[in-house]
């Protein structure tokens, strides 16, 4: 499971039309758990967001625009 560690409103950004709230955020879960990617519990992940791996000691960064996750 992914737990959101800490988050942190940036600018809003408009999809199909209708503002959506967007936040950096750091996440925390296990290699075994699927890294969101878009949403977060309804709000966009920005540009800048942080996953802690903990089981595997990795990091990712979140590349909002390609909605990936580079590993650090």
């Amino acid at each position: 499971m992914i737990t959101l560690i800490s988050s942190e409103v940036t600018a809003s950004k408009k999809i199909d039309g209708t503002m959506k709230g967007r936040a950096v955020m750091t996440l925390a879960g296990l290699a075994a758990d699927t890294k969101p990617t878009t949403y977060y519990k309804g709000v966009l992940i920005a540009n800048g967001s942080v996953c802690i791996v903990m089981d595997a000691g990795t990091t990712y960064m979140y590349d909002e625009e390609g909605a990936q996750w580079h590993t650090l």
